[in-house]
């Protein structure tokens, strides 16, 4: 009898892991199509930073405030994808460093503003793609920067510049978020024994296209829209014959997975890419230095030109439904070209012109991990080198960073993010210096869709 019990229980499980793995197939090989996918962002947090100078024995604290508004836009179908971001992002800083002989104690304050467009377009023929793109970025900056022997700077800063993208490769990455969550919503009903059935991989990929359509569907009346979000589910189930009757576990149950999941970018696959970028830029700043009873103006314009060529691999990998694995690296090669005037109490005080070129070699490694509809933990290990032809510039930075999500109502989430970094750099001009910094912010954000 002890036998027979060990047998099926050993064929249960081997059932439940085979069954995980189709699962896990599902999620690995969906395809997100929609003919237009918009949401809006709404954030804020505060974040701080801690930086210890070893070379030039300083150390300094800072703290900043974070509010932004984000515009988010994706069209995805079998022969294109077309995504969109726009960002409205101003910034509130404070920072005050302890310095040495040479480097005197000093308090710093900034208030920036940020605001930029770029959309891209992939038109795919199979597996392989080519991209066109445009950025765009303004900025502006007002700092005062007070030092103990009673310098004052203070500047005033805008910055206008164009990029555009021209590029070939080959793969696609898909967005597997609805997959992720259709599991999530017939696992919890199955758990609570709310099915009238072992739900299938076809199930799950058509609850997955359900999630796609309503998520495509624009409706402004919030009241009518969660209506209308519910019912869409519930119909599916019905004609899925995987629910026969109602009562209130099987609506606390589906409620809670909805209203409280509204999960973020999960994507699988590979792709191999090769990109042109050229772009201008302009830069006008103004500082004013007061000494004492001694003040002077400076006004600076610099214009620029340049572009940059890529090379990139990334893959990323949703393992199963709780684990995903992330790589990827890019050999960045990049020309500049500047035209600088200086104009002190309306006198030319100073003209240059220059160019450098350097390459970038970045690689980083991302683990994710997805306890449940609510939670999502990021961790991710990230590289630099950096290498001016110029002046034999090198500069290698690490950095470890973690981030958090959690949900507290439709839509909202509260995050977390904590960082911790080492950079070396040294040039022919310039001896070596080692910097260690570590950071921690936190917010709320909510989106409209």
């Amino acid at each position: 009898m002890k036998a027979l019990l060990l047998f099926f229980s050993a064929i249960l499980v081997f059932y439940g892991h085979s069954q995980n793995k189709i699962y896990d197939s599902v999620l690995q090989n969906y395809k997100y199509r929609t003919e237009g996918f918009t949401a809006l962002l709404l954030k804020g947090g505060a974040a701080s930073n801690l930086n210890v100078d070893t070379e030039n024995k300083t150390d300094g604290a800072s703290v900043s405030i974070n509010p932004g508004l984000e515009y988010y836009f994706v069209k995805s179908t079998d022969r294109k994808l077309i995504t969109t971001n726009a960002v409205l992002q101003p910034q509130f800083s404070f920072r005050s460093q302890k310095g040495n002989l040479n480097y005197p104690d000093e308090k710093y304050s900034i208030a920036t503003f940020r605001a930029t467009y770029q959309t891209t377009v992939k038109t795919y023929t199979g597996l392989r793609f080519f991209e066109k793109g445009l950025a765009f970025q303004s900025s502006g900056a007002s700092e005062k920067l007070k030092y103990a022997d009673s310098l004052t700077n203070k500047q005033r800063n805008s910055n206008v510049s164009f990029q555009f993208t021209v590029g070939f490769g080959k793969g696609r990455l898909e967005n597997v978020t609805d997959a992720q969550m259709a599991y999530f919503i017939l696992n919890d009903l199955q758990n609570q024994k709310l099915l009238t059935r072992q739900f299938s991989s076809s199930d799950m990929q058509g609850l997955a296209k359900t999630i796609t359509n309503i998520n495509n569907t624009r409706l402004f009346d919030f009241r009518r829209r969660r209506k209308f979000e519910l019912q869409q589910i519930d119909s599916f189930l019905q004609q899925s014959n995987l629910t026969e009757k109602y009562n209130i576990d099987y609506f606390t149950t589906l409620t809670d997975n909805w209203y409280y999941a509204f999960n973020p970018y999960r994507v699988h696959g590979k792709q191999q890419y090769i990109k042109l970028q050229p772009g201008v830029g302009t830069l006008n700043q103004s500082t004013s230095r007061k000494l004492m009873n001694t003040s002077s103006l400076y006004k600076t314009n610099v214009s620029s030109y340049g572009g940059q060529l890529i090379l990139g691999i990334d893959d990323k990998r949703a393992i199963n439904l709780k684990r995903q694995f992330n790589k990827g690296v890019s050999l960045t090669t990049s020309y500049n070209y500047t035209n600088s005037e200086t104009v002190s109490d309306g006198n030319m005080i100073g003209m240059s012109k220059g160019h450098n070129t350097f390459s970038r070699l970045e690689g980083y490694l991302e683990w994710g991990f997805f306890p449940g509809t609510r939670t999502n933990v990021f961790v991710t290990l990230y590289n630099q080198f950096l290498y001016g032809y110029g002046n034999n510039d090198v500069g290698n930075f690490t950095n470890l960073s973690f981030i958090g999500n959690y949900f507290i109502s439709y839509n909202t989430r509260l995050f977390v993010n904590a960082g911790l970094g080492a950079s070396i750099s040294s040039s022919n001009n310039l001896a070596s210096n080692t910097q260690l910094n570590n950071s921690f912010s936190f917010g709320i954000e909510h989106f409209f869709r």
